[in-house]
């Protein structure tokens, strides 16, 4: 397991943490005119609103230093992915941007220093206050009840040791993300030579069941929550959860 570092004594349950949330033009309005929504009930200091330029305008006009701006080409080679993505399946290009936001979530572990990190879904606002660890400093697992197979047959093929040991889903549209643990998840999925691609994103496009691809084929939540709960299991507390699209 590797060593959890923090810069300072402060306790995790008393951080404010970093919300990342991936964008693109047609969801930008909403999410920003929910930022203060989220800053109100949920325990941050910033939002990283990561996606493709032709955002950055509409962000730079809310003139607040809390929100922060990266272009996704600074996380993910946008173009390479969907490249590899049409190699395999001319159908469904447009689906190919739904892996390539939950890569970005997944890659925030390698720029971020902060040993925590939220990443919420943009269409999901939060309704009261939330809490992200308990009293004793570790941070919850929410959790609901979807299950989709094919998440797992990828799953199995990045991790042959991993398997869904809960009967529940990691699947709540937010989750705490420990960057040690997610660099590690990453690491370990870029040394597994069975599969074909030089990084983590490109190995799991082509470890993807074909039949899967244009439609629902991973999800980080579900793969670094059964990852999690296999390799540290003591690290996390379940705790059911609720909630309602927006």
């Amino acid at each position: 397991m590797p060593q959890l570092t923090r810069p300072d004594q402060t306790r995790p349950d008393q951080l404010l943490l970093s919300l990342v949330v991936p964008s693109i033009p047609s969801d930008i309005n909403n999410l920003l005119g929910n930022t203060n929504i989220f800053f109100k009930y949920l325990p941050i200091k910033n939002i990283y609103i990561i996606g493709p330029d032709t955002i950055k305008d509409r962000i730079t006009q809310k003139n607040d230093p809390r929100l922060i701006f990266i272009n996704e080409n600074e996380f993910v080679d946008v173009e390479k992915i969907r490249a590899i993505y049409l190699s395999r399946t001319s159908k469904n290009i447009n689906r190919s941007g739904w892996y390539i936001q939950q890569f970005i979530k997944m890659q925030f572990s390698r720029f971020t220093k902060d040993e925590y990190y939220l990443i919420w879904d943009s269409d999901t606002i939060p309704l009261k206050q939330v809490k992200m660890f308990d009293e004793n400093s570790r941070p919850f697992f929410d959790m609901k009840t979807e299950f989709h197979e094919p998440y797992f047959d990828t799953i199995a093929k990045l991790f042959p040791d991993v398997h869904k040991g809960i009967n529940k889903s990691f699947i709540s549209e937010h989750m705490i993300i420990n960057s040690n643990f997610m660099r590690v998840l990453i690491d370990e999925i870029e040394s597994n030579s069975a599969l074909d691609g030089e990084n983590f994103q490109e190995k799991i496009i082509n470890a993807i069941n074909l039949k899967d691809l244009t439609s629902s084929g991973f999800s980080e939540f579900e793969t670094y929550g059964n990852y999690v709960m296999t390799r540290y299991p003591e690290s996390y507390i379940l705790r059911d959860w609720h909630s309602l699209r927006s």
